[in-house]
């Protein structure tokens, strides 16, 4: 398992965009579409953008024009059936909340 220390390719304070600013991965139900083409045009600029990109391009899976996230208990896979990609963890004695979420590859 890696962590993600140097995922935001040279962005000084990793921002949201405007789809990821809406979303919230603490949901049990989340799920989230996005189109590959919006992910690698953000990738340069906006931190989770970028970490989307990356774990979708990793885990092999062939890609299509929408890649889709699901929340399945403490991983987010790819898509409904797919490999999961992320894993969320708090640390000891943190609130979860996503001011307080850490994300690892999984």
């Amino acid at each position: 398992m890696r962590i993600l220390t140097d995922i935001y390719n040279g962005i000084d304070e990793p921002q949201l965009c405007g789809e990821c600013n809406n979303i919230n991965v603490c949901d049990p139900g989340f799920r989230v579409a996005y189109l590959m083409s919006y992910l690698e045009a953000q990738e340069n600029h906006y931190g989770l953008c970028a970490l989307f990109f990356k774990v979708a391009i990793a885990s092999g899976v062939p890609m299509r024009p929408t890649v889709r996230f699901v929340r399945a208990r403490s991983v987010i896979t790819l898509g409904v059936d797919g490999p999961p990609v992320l894993s969320i963890v708090a640390a000891l004695g943190e609130h979860v909340t996503s001011n307080f979420l850490h994300l690892i590859v999984a």
